[in-house]
């Protein structure tokens, strides 16, 4: 941040005050303008949802005829589309706190989703260690905190069925 205090003094020659007035004025920003045309329910469908599924095929068991099967990644490719799921779901947290996507009161919403930022940033810290146990822990907790944002902003868990979207 500039400082007008750093550039003109007492002993600024008098001649020199306007150009360093022009000068601070020409470097002022205004706040950055986002683009948030794309409504909120289809944030959440087409990138928060399906990054959150992505962390969420890190860990768990399926039962099947021979027993319990490991449903954590086997591969490198596979523990990055995990890790990458936990990394979307950081950035998408933070579009959601962006004015036109946050809803009121603004303080609890952001405060949501800080916490499921930050929660989806310790499960790609796990997936980027590959501990599918830690993952599952971590997995519990982002789900419980999407699903207590869901519970205070969203008519998903209240609205009828139907073709309405549940994020409106």
């Amino acid at each position: 941040m500039f400082s007008m205090t750093k550039c003109i003094s007492l002993k600024t020659p008098i001649f020199m005050i306007p150009a360093i007035l022009l000068v601070t004025s020409c470097t002022r920003q205004e706040p950055p303008s986002y683009n948030t045309d794309i409504p909120i329910d289809e944030v959440m469908e087409h990138v928060i949802e399906p990054s959150a599924e992505a962390f969420w095929r890190g860990f768990g068991f399926r039962l099947t005829a021979t027993g319990e099967e490991d449903l954590s990644p086997k591969t490198d490719a596979d523990w990055k589309k995990v890790e990458d799921g936990a990394a979307t779901v950081v950035l998408g947290m933070n579009a959601l706190m962006v004015d036109g996507y946050a809803r009121e009161p603004v303080v609890e919403w952001d405060s949501y989703a800080r916490t499921v930022a930050a929660i989806a940033s310790r499960g790609k810290s796990s997936a980027e260690k590959k501990n599918a146990a830690e993952l599952e822990s971590i997995g519990g907790e982002l789900e419980e905190a999407c699903d207590g944002c869901h519970r205070k902003f969203d008519l998903r868990f209240v609205s009828p069925p139907g073709p309405a979207s549940p994020y409106k």
